[in-house]
């Protein structure tokens, strides 16, 4: 069968605005994983950021929508409330003439945050960050204290005034995620299980969205499209665990079985082995998996049997080890960089529960995050990552069957995608769709809605 990869100069042609947020996402090892509490309660702070996520979860845009709409209503309702209880009926009404004034009044009698975000405030107490919600709490004393008229123009279009805040503000108090949001429904688009691939491993997706694909013993990368895999590079008989795509385009593999790790240009097939045996480069490999790519070309490698993270620079003649993880991995797996990052990264425990973050030279890891809000209340055997443009975490959940996100600066993960099957990786092409591989050898697209 035909050996088939885009050429340089074709490459070069791509349009590098169009996929720009897609080389973060997928191709450069620019991924992003929120770590948290490992405690079973969390802190109060834990609590607020874990409600916050929910405005990025699967069905983002009912969950905004819905607490606007209900903000508006609770405010207008308390608004009501407050004029028609708390004031006195025998206050004396505001002349006609000055009427015009009371805006203007209120503006200067209220201070500008709590005439922005007093009401309403249950919404107000449960959604927004404490020191927000706090300066709601004087509202009822001001209204009481004002003359009914001015209570009354005061309090009534306040609702207005929450929900045009919230929608003005919900990037920085609520980290919204984009409002991406897939179909529940995944669409088979290459089902491997009646293709060469065997113990599929992991899928990739280039700068062009070609899809790629690789399995414990293919033996080499493949190319799927529309229900049709082809090779994309020679069989070195290697056992692949990930593809990583660095910003040209190039692929890079790794073969545990013989400890080394692969570079094939764009411009080529052919591969040329850049680490571990049959290198020149010094340094041991003893069971490499996970590699990443960072925009410096900077090489970082996952040793599984030493538990250590090795780089390799370019031009470098040598490995050197960037993180020692003693006995803290079941079976460490994957690697992923967060956007720009030259000093963490990114490691799944494919035997474990957790997902670290760990700062190149530590001796521990910085955060791990294991919680999920519904189903399942932990992650179980994670592998497969990827970043989205806004840095949210997608992770792929094997045991769990589920793919689970956590939101930045979140550290409650959420279910937006439940699969048949154990899935093993997973990636984004330009568009954000979603593709799933699942270890029965099927690869299902997630249409974004």
């Amino acid at each position: 069968m035909e050996i088939s990869r885009q050429d340089t100069s074709e490459s070069q042609q791509r349009n590098t605005t169009q996929h720009s947020l897609h080389q973060t996402s997928n191709s450069i090892g620019f991924y992003n994983v929120r770590y948290g509490d490992d405690d079973d309660d969390g802190t109060d702070d834990e609590q607020r950021r874990g409600a916050s996520a929910l405005f990025c979860c699967s069905q983002c845009k009912a969950c905004m929508y819905g607490l606007l709409i209900g903000a508006l209503l609770a405010g207008i309702a308390l608004s009501v409330l407050l004029v028609l209880y708390l004031k006195p009926v025998s206050t004396p009404p505001l002349p006609l003439p000055l009427l015009p004034a009371v805006p203007v009044a209120a503006a200067v009698a209220l201070p500008l945050p709590v005439a922005l975000v007093a009401l309403p405030l249950p919404v107000a107490l449960v959604a927004l960050p404490l020191p927000v919600a706090l300066v709601a709490l004087p509202l009822p004393v001001a209204l009481v204290a004002l003359p009914l008229p001015v209570a009354a123009l005061v309090a009534l279009p306040l609702p207005v005034a929450v929900v045009a805040l919230l929608l003005l503000l919900q990037p920085l108090v609520f980290d919204v995620s984009g409002n991406y949001c897939w179909s529940q429904t995944g669409v088979v688009l290459c089902d491997t299980s009646f293709n060469p691939i065997k113990n599929p491993t992991s899928v990739n997706i280039g700068l062009d969205d070609t899809v790629y694909l690789a399995g414990h013993r293919t033996g080499q990368v493949l190319m799927c499209s529309n229900n049709t895999i082809v090779p994309a590079t020679p069989n070195y008989g290697d056992h692949i665990d990930f593809i990583t795509i660095d910003k040209n385009d190039s692929l890079y593999t790794n073969c545990h079985n013989t400890f080394l790790v692969r570079h094939f240009s764009s411009s080529s097939p052919n591969g040329t082995i850049v680490a571990g045996s049959g290198s020149i480069v010094t340094g041991t490999l003893t069971y490499p998996v996970g590699t990443a790519v960072d925009s410096d070309f900077n090489l970082y490698i996952g040793d599984q049997r030493s538990n250590q993270v090795m780089k390799l620079a370019p031009n470098s003649s040598s490995l050197s080890v960037v993180i020692s993880a003693s006995s803290t991995f079941s079976k460490l797996s994957a690697l992923l960089l967060p956007h720009g990052s030259s000093d963490k990264i990114y490691l799944s425990d494919e035997y474990g529960t957790n997902v670290y973050l760990w700062e190149f030279g530590a001796s521990t890891p910085n955060t791990a995050y294991t919680n999920v809000a519904t189903g399942p209340s932990t992650l179980k055997y994670p592998r497969g990552m990827k970043l989205d443009p806004e840095g949210n975490l997608y992770v792929a959940d094997q045991r769990n069957s589920r793919i689970v996100m956590y939101c930045v600066n979140s550290t409650l993960g959420i279910v937006v995608v439940n699969t048949d099957d154990d899935p093993v990786d997973l990636a984004f092409d330009s568009s954000m769709n979603m593709y799933v591989l699942l270890d029965d050898g099927k690869l299902l697209k997630y249409g974004r809605t």
